[in-house]
């Protein structure tokens, strides 16, 4: 996983409710077509469901973080 410091960043902040589905591919290293298929079926892998908001696409960023395993520690920098 290779995110850039804004995206690091946007990710480990506690008080992002939710992230891009871009965000949420790019750190999980999946692909793109493949992402789309997944969060057409509200679930890019198990444990972390995708959310539609309009015509959006929206990963909820604690069950991202969880499967990231990214901790508290993490976050002190």
């Amino acid at each position: 996983m290779t995110l850039s410091p804004d995206e690091l960043r946007e990710l480990r902040d506690p008080h992002v409710v939710s992230v891009r589905l871009s965000l949420a591919l790019h750190a999980l290293d999946f692909g793109v077509s493949a992402g789309h298929v997944a969060a057409r079926q509200g679930e890019l892998t198990p444990g972390l469901p995708v959310l539609k908001v309009g015509r959006v696409y929206r990963v909820p960023a604690a069950a991202l973080r969880r499967v990231l395993e990214l901790t508290e520690a993490d976050n002190a920098d």
